[in-house]
């Protein structure tokens, strides 16, 4: 228990101050508001055992009576954890890089998220669910970036231009819109196709193969 304890507070701790820093950063105040809550939860329930009242962002938690009949089991920590890092997953995917952080530290982000969700004990295809808008939307974003590329090329004919928007196939699914772009493989045939010979292509579809296969960027400086 003791153990679990700890982890509960470390995790508890990061997501919380790591919150206040990148949504503080982003002007995010919801988001901001509710990663402080969330942290203040996890650490009144990893001190428990310590402690007869927990005051803090606007709530108190009282000790062994209310969490043994809500709150204080494991798994109920572990969703909670689930729950803050899908919001804190789904926030930044859609916020715009001008806000400051491009894709090179969003994924880095998302993945010390993922890191300390493992250490909890939670399900892998629980924190493949709570990414997977994320996911969806820098996949998009590197299909975005290999049609852009080829309508820059000169060579290029405007209906193969717009020939190319379609690869992209941009659509919503009906709960909360996961995003559908072509794979690779749809963007090399249709490269060939088309005779497009240019390096500059060539190296944007292979950051999106790279992604996939690897879940991290081939070319970080492409994504700051």
């Amino acid at each position: 228990m003791k153990v679990m304890n700890r982890i509960m507070l470390v995790v508890s701790f990061i997501l919380m101050f790591s919150g206040v820093a990148v949504f503080g950063y982003m002007e995010n105040t919801v988001a901001l508001t509710a990663s402080i809550i969330a942290g203040s939860i996890g650490m009144a329930f990893a001190n428990i055992d310590k402690m007869e009242h927990f005051k803090g962002a606007g709530f108190e938690a009282h000790m062994k009576k209310a969490v043994e009949e809500a709150y204080a089991t494991t798994k109920s920590l572990r969703d909670l954890g689930c729950l803050v890092a899908e919001a804190i997953s789904a926030i930044m995917a859609v916020e715009n890089k001008f806000t400051g952080l491009g894709w090179d530290r969003k994924l880095s982000i998302k993945k010390r998220i993922d890191h300390l969700l493992r250490e909890s004990g939670l399900e892998e295809n629980r924190i493949n669910e709570a990414s997977a808008l994320f996911d969806a939307y820098l996949k998009y974003d590197h299909a975005r970036k290999i049609v852009s590329v080829i309508t820059q090329e000169e060579s290029v004919t405007v209906d193969v231009r717009q020939e190319s928007e379609k690869l992209l196939n941009f659509s919503k699914s009906a709960d909360m819109g996961e995003l559908f772009t072509a794979p690779p493989i749809e963007f090399r045939k249709f490269v060939e196709k088309n005779e497009i010979d240019s390096k500059v292509v060539e190296d944007s579809i292979k950051d999106y193969e790279y992604y996939l296969n690897n879940n991290s960027l081939r070319r970080t400086e492409e994504w700051k």
